[in-house]
């Protein structure tokens, strides 16, 4: 219900010589005010304001327009530790494995270049097994060797190889890439040992992850600098604000999100923060924007929530006396 400001409840008995009632009631110190709490919503994001020109040079408000909340984008990060990445891993198991079984036998591993055919000669006796691979690297072996010897003989020669760093113990050998970064997975071809791989990780440092402000405003690049030996990649040639984390090749998952997410907090255009490994980040402003998007971290980055731009939900029209003082609202939305 519509109220007006001078009837006669309006005011408190505290208006001691009913000034507030008397500045009201004379025009030339205040509007006639209506009370029009009940036109407006609840919740809006913002109020804009159109004008009418009454063609004397003076202007007012003729329409309130009251927009909703609208939707923030919001966007997750999965990280990782080991910030420098690690080799490729195979780990062989050769338990209870006797050297008459392996005559010519073999198993496939990779390298930066492709894939190697790693294969047991028995006794000098044995032929190079015909398999399709890039190269081979040969075991030599003898039938009176135990699963451990065997083991330890490929370690050996796995070590010397420029491509590979490897460790036995016992009947076991773990076999890690030289270099950092995922590869094809190892496989056995008819050795019969257990294998399981491990996958490489690359480096994080100087990749980055793109995201962006509501409505496309500004393009971020979130950029990792490990250990002070990373450059900002600048993926876009100065068309994006670059936002530095700094790593320590130590942190593990969890600071490597914390991290993110202080770095990311400092900009205005968004509220970040971090839960585990789980980075969460929330446009501060509504509006819909470009998904963010990984670039060459090989993070997961996902959006959570789309944002959604906001929409007019109610409209209140002023009107005006003769005089051009306020007679009046009324919802026209």
């Amino acid at each position: 219900m519509v109220e007006r400001k001078n009837s006669t409840n309006w005011l408190s008995d505290y208006d001691i010589g009913t000034v507030l009632r008397d500045s009201h009631n004379q025009k030339e110190h205040a509007l006639d005010v209506n009370v029009i709490n009940s036109l407006t919503p609840k919740k809006y994001s913002k109020v804009t304001f159109d004008l009418i020109d009454f063609g004397d040079d003076t202007k007012d408000v003729e329409f309130i327009n009251f927009f909703g909340e609208g939707v923030r984008e919001q966007t997750t990060i999965k990280t990782r530790g080991n910030p420098l990445g690690r080799g490729e891993t195979t780990t062989i198991s050769m338990l209870s494995i006797s050297p008459t079984t392996l005559n010519g036998k073999s198993f496939v591993i990779y390298d930066n270049s492709g894939s190697i055919g790693v294969w047991f000669n028995l006794d000098s006796k044995s032929s190079k097994p015909n398999i399709t691979t890039d190269r081979y690297i040969e075991i030599p072996i003898l039938s009176t060797d135990t699963s451990s010897n065997v083991a330890s003989k490929a370690q050996v020669i796995l070590n010397a190889d420029s491509q590979f760093n490897s460790v036995s113990s016992d009947s076991m050998i773990i076999i890690q890439s030289d270099t950092v970064g995922n590869k094809t997975n190892s496989y056995d071809v008819d050795t019969n040992f257990g294998l399981i791989t491990g996958d490489g990780l690359t480096s994080l440092n100087s990749t980055y992850i793109t995201t962006y402000s509501a409505n496309d405003t500004i393009k971020y690049h979130i950029w990792y600098n490990v250990d002070g030996l990373g450059t900002d990649p600048d993926p876009y040639s100065g068309a994006s604000t670059p936002i530095e984390v700094a790593l320590l090749n130590s942190d593990d998952s969890n600071l490597v999100a914390s991290k993110t997410a202080s770095s990311v907090n400092v900009i205005s255009g968004f509220y970040a923060e971090s839960e585990d490994d789980i980075i969460k980040i929330k446009n501060a402003q509504y509006g819909e924007c470009t998904d963010a998007h990984d670039g060459d971290s090989k993070l997961v980055v996902e959006t959570f929530e789309q944002g959604e731009d906001s929409e007019l939900i109610m409209r209140i029209q002023v009107f005006f006396d003769a005089e051009h003082v306020v007679s009046g609202f009324e919802r026209v939305l």
